[in-house]
């Protein structure tokens, strides 16, 4: 197995095939010295092994949430297709970037962020509210206070909690935001309820 890669150009792999790329070891590079890494050469420099995976599909999508926590005490959810794929916990109040990777290729309509934690105290002066600045998807940004963003957790002075579209970036009560919506279609079904 070993000798399948040993030799072989990156430039030979493109016509021929090979493995390399997609071999995890453990050899010596200048610089970093013996460390675990796809593609890093042929040789073992000491004790390890070769992990051969199968290459990349590159069909996936990368999420960024650009969110952060009204307290610091503040959890959200991602939801993709209606089911929650990742939870986070005691978002910062300094804001944060929270990365997702997906298997396939990812639309702004499938991506839903929950606040799953209020806790609304006013006689202590507690009050959890999750700020959702943004989502970006393969480095595409969408603005969560756009008119085709649906809102199940945000209040506002004239209305209270009521659902709706374009009605800013934070969760006051327990809902979510829904990316990517069409203002002039129904609601969607698929909201996050807590």
């Amino acid at each position: 197995l070993v000798m399948g890669c040993f030799g072989h150009s990156r430039f030979r792999e493109s016509i021929l095939g090979g493995a390399s790329r997609t071999v995890l070891s453990e050899t010596t590079l200048p610089g970093d010295g013996i460390t675990p890494g796809f593609g890093r050469g042929d040789v073992l420099n000491g004790l390890g092994y070769f992990e051969y995976a199968s290459e990349p599909t590159g069909t996936g999508s990368t999420l960024e949430i650009f969110a952060a926590g009204q307290t610091g005490n503040e959890d959200m959810a991602l939801l993709i297709d209606g089911q929650i794929v990742a939870t986070y916990d005691a978002i910062s109040s300094g804001g944060d970037t929270f990365v997702f990777e997906t298997a396939t290729t990812l639309s702004a309509s499938q991506v839903q962020v929950a606040f799953t934690n209020d806790v609304y105290d006013p006689a202590n002066g507690v009050d959890y509210n999750l700020i959702v600045d943004a989502i970006a998807i393969d480095g595409t940004r969408f603005e969560t206070e756009d008119g085709t963003v649906y809102s199940t957790g945000t209040w506002r002075f004239e209305d209270g909690i009521t659902s709706g579209f374009g009605r800013g970036d934070i969760l006051h009560g327990l809902g979510s935001f829904s990316y990517g919506e069409d203002p002039d279609a129904p609601p969607p079904t698929d909201l996050f309820v807590a």
